[in-house]
């Protein structure tokens, strides 16, 4: 049996986690954008950009969430989120 995991289920599984622990990331992060990355929160930036550019440096084609923290989880087509 094959335990890895695809591109995509790894980004549902970070999804997952901020969505789970939304309130709580919104006390320490609301307003700034962050990176997550193995159900971590490895970088707060005051820009999409200024954490886009963070995580391409740091994990490049590497699978990790960017998410701007708001009351509102943002809702985007799949094919943005999967760059497809």
């Amino acid at each position: 049996m094959n335990d890895m995991k695809t591109s995509e289920q790894e980004l549902d599984d970070e999804i997952a986690y901020v969505n789970q622990h939304q309130k709580e990331l919104l006390k320490t992060y609301k307003g700034k954008v962050i990176v997550v990355k193995n159900h971590e929160v490895v970088k707060a930036c005051d820009s999409f950009n200024d954490a886009a550019i963070f995580a391409m440096e740091k994990y490049g084609d590497g699978v990790y969430l960017i998410r701007e923290m708001t009351e509102i989880a943002p809702k985007l087509p799949s094919s943005y989120l999967y760059g497809i």
